[in-house]
């Protein structure tokens, strides 16, 4: 990504009209198909909301089986969605999403958290997450994969012993960004589900919320200003800049108008764009 030092303010992401209620601030499932079945692995095609099963979230509240830790809403957000319950029954859930690629949306963050139980069943039967991304043949998009399986030392989670002995892993909110630049012209759709263990004791649920807007840098710069603030867009794994930083966001000193930065910037699948 390029950013080239003129006087200007932009900022990153408020392009939403393309991506309506990606992030469920119309406080319902509107855009957002929802389907039903069992784990594992999960077979949920059956379509339609259930409530309980397809939550709208509100309030300030905390999950309560993430030691008080996870909100139930987004950071930042009014509303989110849970996917999935604290019931059992090898059930499984599903919510899509999918909207026509522009420039001005190309870039898809969303962001999640989830809680499992284990059982420390075999792998196969364990709860589980995992989200998919299709173009438009409904051919899977390279680093839009992810599945999670619950079990100990997963990467970014952490453990709960309820008092009656149950092991929790949960992870709280997390931003992940999908570079669809390649998709544009294309209705891409976002797939997220949700699985109980198979053997029908225990259960695992998530937490979703999402956006979407332009792959680009954000700047603000006068000439009169001593620096230059230039920030990469969030849901990132790693930051390069030409400078050498490693954030999201740099601040420049005594910039001089024309002068060009890059920043190459890795997803958490291990994707670059530059």
């Amino acid at each position: 990504l390029l950013a080239t030092i003129i006087c200007l303010y932009a900022l990153f992401g408020t392009a939403q009209s393309t991506c309506p209620n990606a992030d469920f601030e119309s406080g319902n499932f509107s855009n957002w198909p929802g389907y039903r079945g069992s784990c594992c692995p999960i077979t949920a095609n059956t379509p339609g909301i259930v409530n309980g099963r397809h939550t709208i979230m509100s309030g300030g509240g905390m999950d309560p089986f993430s030691n008080g830790t996870v909100p139930v809403v987004a950071p930042g957000g009014t509303y989110s969605a849970r996917l999935g319950n604290s019931n059992v029954n090898a059930q499984a859930e599903r919510l899509t999403y999918s909207f026509l690629v522009d420039a001005s949306n190309a870039l898809f963050i969303y962001r999640y958290a989830v809680v499992f139980e284990d059982p420390n069943h075999t792998a196969a039967d364990q709860p589980r997450f995992q989200i998919n991304v299709y173009d438009q043949a409904g051919a899977a998009i390279p680093c839009g994969t992810y599945e999670v399986v619950s079990s100990a030392g997963i990467p970014g989670f952490d453990t709960y012993v309820t008092p009656v002995g149950d092991v929790i892993h949960y992870t709280s909110w997390t931003s992940v960004a999908i570079d669809l630049t390649a998709y544009i012209g294309q209705t891409v759709t976002i797939d997220f589900a949700v699985g109980d263990c198979e053997q029908g004791g225990h259960f695992g649920y998530a937490y979703l919320d999402a956006s979407c807007g332009p792959l680009e840098i954000a700047s603000d710069l006068c000439q009169t200003d001593q620096t230059a603030t230039m920030s990469a867009p969030l849901g990132f794994a790693h930051y390069l800049w030409s400078t050498g930083d490693t954030t999201a966001t740099v601040t420049v000193p005594n910039p001089t108008v024309g002068t060009t930065y890059t920043v190459t910037i890795t997803s958490f699948t291990g994707c670059v764009v530059e």
